[in-house]
């Protein structure tokens, strides 16, 4: 497996996000690396996350969650030094019907910020969820019009049979592929724990008790704080 760092630390990324939080899970520690290597990051968010579950104290309209899941992006985001953030403001868990207009739009914020490279989700969609496989159908459209390299979000491989077992678990919604090949990565990249964890801290209205990884087996969330994995394509 290559050293990541070759790849994507010191380099103008472009994260191609579906829901508010993508970036945090898949890649943060890599973002933040890239920040103290010099390098910079563009994050393309294609919707709000208005349709996730919320873990605010009280109830909130979908509207109003919307807004609050903008607010906790832009706060993750300045936190991991990103350039600019584009929030395209598709509707949450309906993204394969509009495949084509995000993609013209990704392709418009590429064209503009001029990355040297895409990072986004595969076609197993990390975790099966039908938005993020758009996500990745969108990217590798872009990237393969700008020519340019494509890395894709994997699952650490020491536990990416279990980790696909408890996902499994979770896929009851319409929202999920209920079957799922995970991508085998190419590149890893070693993180600081520390800075994963405090990026997902941003997303609070997500974190049941204000935790990161709760319910997530101790040593899945263990896996994912060592390193960040992905597939070049």
């Amino acid at each position: 497996m290559k050293n990541g760092d070759q790849h994507l630390i010191g380099k103008h990324l472009l994260v191609c996000a579906a829901h508010p939080d993508d970036e945090s899970f898949c890649a943060s520690g890599t973002l933040m690396k890239n920040r103290r290597a010099g390098g910079t990051t563009t994050v393309v968010c294609a919707t709000a996350g208005e349709k996730g579950m919320s873990h605010l104290r009280r109830p909130v309209t979908p509207a109003a969650l919307k807004q609050i899941r903008i607010r906790e992006l832009r706060g993750v985001c300045r936190y991991l030094g990103v350039r600019s953030l584009h929030v395209l403001n598709y509707p949450d868990g309906g993204l394969t019907k509009h495949l084509n207009g995000i993609a013209q739009k990704l392709l418009a914020v590429a064209r503009k910020v001029k990355p040297d490279a895409l990072v986004g989700f595969g076609p197993d969609g990390w975790t099966g969820h039908r938005d993020h496989a758009t996500m990745f159908r969108a990217g590798r459209r872009v990237a393969s019009r700008l020519k340019l390299p494509y890395f894709a979000f994997c699952i650490p491989p020491l536990v990416a049979a279990d980790m696909k077992k408890w996902m499994l678990t979770r896929r009851r919604s319409p929202h999920y592929h209920r079957h799922v090949t995970n991508n085998l990565p190419t590149v890893r990249v070693a993180i600081r724990g520390a800075d994963k964890i405090r990026a997902l801290r941003f997303h609070a209205s997500q974190l049941d008790g204000r935790h990161p990884f709760t319910g997530i087996p101790k040593h899945l969330a263990e896996a994912t704080l060592r390193a960040e994995y992905f597939a070049e394509w």
